[in-house]
């Protein structure tokens, strides 16, 4: 008797693990129905059991119907597109190589119909195919709003891609989000490879650090600034004017004494080092400086000052 009890038993276990991968089941067919709320209604019911919340299918069909609800949106609910990357995420995590591969797959669309896909992905390939093409015609028309979260969404989708770390970090700018620029543009101003807007990212960087008047943060980025760019002066006289909001005035000092050397110093870097010399009671230093500073313009009239 106990061992028709317990066949039965398993009978009935059994019949409840088909149940509910037929509910799985019944999610993907009503998924390529067309039917997104069902599909999502039944995947989130197989999501919540033990037999079937760790096949990686469920969240396939869920993040399918965020996407679709994305584009029938027409790009407009940011929030469908960052579910549908969740649920796409939560796939690859609980899936093995292949499944892997498949979300990733990108779409193919028709050369002749750039609106119509022909083959390929339809999961995390395909949303983030859209979300380049949408921020691309955000950033056209300076609509950083809209831009931004799309940018933002695709760096968290792959960091390494450093043209997504500026773009994410320039529509950041726009929008006056300071501390997000910065921490995109520190990212690639310290990228290893070409990149054709390192330099800006490093100047707006510094642009940043100084409105915040953070001076030791910004010092080091200054130096490198000069190491990798030394036919650009303003990092030189970047670098003075920190040293001297700093208080740092040997520094200061020496770094104006180490443009001069580098030859063709503009007659206001003379005049800079006479004034700090003066305030360093290096007297005959700075009337050596200001002397120069006239040399080049005999109406100098600050220099004046200075040698008064």
């Amino acid at each position: 008797m106990k061992k028709l009890l317990f066949t039965a038993a398993l009978s009935l276990l059994a019949m409840g693990v088909f149940a509910q991968k037929k509910v799985l089941k019944s999610a993907e067919k009503a998924f390529k129905k067309g039917a997104y709320e069902e599909a999502a209604t039944l995947a989130k019911q197989a999501a919540t059991n033990d037999e079937t919340k760790g096949n990686a299918s469920v969240y396939i069909v869920l993040g399918k119907v965020s996407l679709q609800q994305y584009i029938a949106g027409d790009f407009n609910d940011i929030t469908l597109a960052k579910e549908s990357l969740t649920q796409f995420d939560k796939a690859i995590e609980l899936g093995d190589e292949k499944t892997k591969l498949q979300v990733m797959e990108n779409p193919i669309f028709n050369p002749l119909d750039p609106t119509k896909q022909i083959d390929g992905g339809t999961t995390r390939g395909l949303l983030e195919h859209h979300l380049t093409i949408e921020s691309n015609k955000a950033l056209e028309e300076e609509n950083f709003e809209r831009a931004y979260p799309m940018l933002d969404l695709l760096y968290q989708m792959d960091p390494s891609i450093t043209e997504r770390v500026f773009f994410a970090g320039y529509a950041a700018e726009n929008l006056e989000m300071d501390d997000v620029a910065l921490k995109h543009y520190k990212i690639v101003m310290d990228y290893e490879g070409e990149y054709g807007n390192k330099e800006y990212a490093r100047k707006k960087a510094i642009e940043i650090l100084l409105g915040k008047e953070a001076f030791e943060e910004v010092l080091p980025i200054l130096r490198r600034g000069k190491e990798l760019y030394p036919e650009d002066r303003s990092y030189g006289d970047m670098e003075v004017q920190v040293l001297v909001e700093s208080e740092k005035m040997d520094e200061a000092i020496a770094g104006l004494e180490s443009i001069i050397s580098a030859g063709n110093a503009a007659k206001e870097t003379y005049f800079t080092l006479a004034f700090l010399q003066l305030n360093n009671e290096e007297y005959a230093k700075a009337e050596a400086s200001a002397k120069k500073a006239l040399e080049m313009d005999s109406e100098y009239q600050e220099v004046l000052y200075v040698l008064g």
